[in-house]
């Protein structure tokens, strides 16, 4: 988990909203996973 979110911090944010939507959709993806 903490090399994605790494990951998608190090991005650039052209769009705030769209990276916080891709934030909660990859934490909710992890925790179905764990």
């Amino acid at each position: 988990r903490a090399v994605v979110l790494s990951e998608l911090a190090s991005l650039p944010e052209p769009e705030p909203e769209h990276t916080h939507r891709v934030s909660v959709v990859t934490l909710s993806q992890t925790s179905a996973k764990n």
